[in-house]
């Protein structure tokens, strides 16, 4: 059981840490691991690998099986998905829902991350957009590294991700790449750090998300522009978040 009082108690300042970092969880019987064929699932420690074109992150909390780490495919999700049954985008925005309430019903603020992407994929960035408003709706500010570029050295560079609800911190890894500062932060076409967020490199100590020197990039399609672009009605946007 969890106790709920020693983890508010030691949590600093409701911030999310994201860690530039080597890991290998993958075989670890204590790792729930998300595939991108589950797409989505809870737990204390989750974790999800080859990460391409895809979008994936989480809502979390800390010291709470109430996590929640998604790995989606943008051509999949937003084509089979929205255009053909919209019922399933309700699905994630109610479980988004959900999840918010089971960490507030613990009184733990949520935090956010979006990791992933490819620049060049049109899927992927539509599908960037959809989580943004998830997360938007539900009043959290997202940390993102979305868009990795040929930068990396690989046409499609893989990213992996760890959280570790123990320790409250998020492990991001872009495979086969340098992750020091210089070298992540070229490595992604956008990028924004939530103000209550800290990120560190192997060649860096915590850098607050409020002096925003690593924010860059802009993403200027919305929610609507994706909408009517699968032909989904405008009026599903009342069911998302509730």
């Amino acid at each position: 059981m969890i106790n709920n009082y020693l983890y508010l108690r030691n949590k600093p300042n409701f911030s999310a840490n994201i860690k530039f970092t080597r890991f290998d969880v993958f075989k670890n019987k204590d790792v729930k691991i998300v595939t991108e064929t589950k797409a989505i699932d809870s737990g204390l420690k989750l974790a999800t690998h080859d990460v391409l074109m895809c979008n994936a992150g989480g809502i979390t909390g800390g010291n709470t099986d109430q996590n929640l780490l998604f790995h989606l495919f943008g051509e999949n999700f937003l084509f089979k998905f929205c255009h053909i049954s919209p019922q399933k985008l309700i699905e994630l925005g109610k479980k988004f829902s959900q999840t918010v309430s089971e960490l507030k019903k613990l009184q733990i603020k949520p935090n956010g991350l979006i990791f992933g992407g490819m620049n060049k994929d049109v899927e992927s960035k539509e599908l960037l957009v959809v989580l943004k408003y998830f997360f938007n709706k539900h009043k959290i500010d997202p940390t993102i590294f979305w868009g990795t570029t040929e930068k990396t050295g690989r046409n499609y560079p893989s990213k992996e991700i760890f959280y570790d609800g123990l320790k409250d911190i998020w492990n991001v890894n872009i495979e086969e790449c340098k992750i020091k500062k210089k070298h992540a932060l070229d490595a992604f076409e956008y990028i924004h750090v939530s103000p209550e967020d800290r990120i560190k490199f192997p060649d860096t100590g915590w850098i607050s998300g409020k002096n925003r020197s690593l924010n860059k990039g802009h993403i200027d399609l919305t929610i609507e522009d994706v909408l009517k672009k699968y032909k989904v009605d405008p009026k599903i946007l009342e069911s998302l978040s509730e």
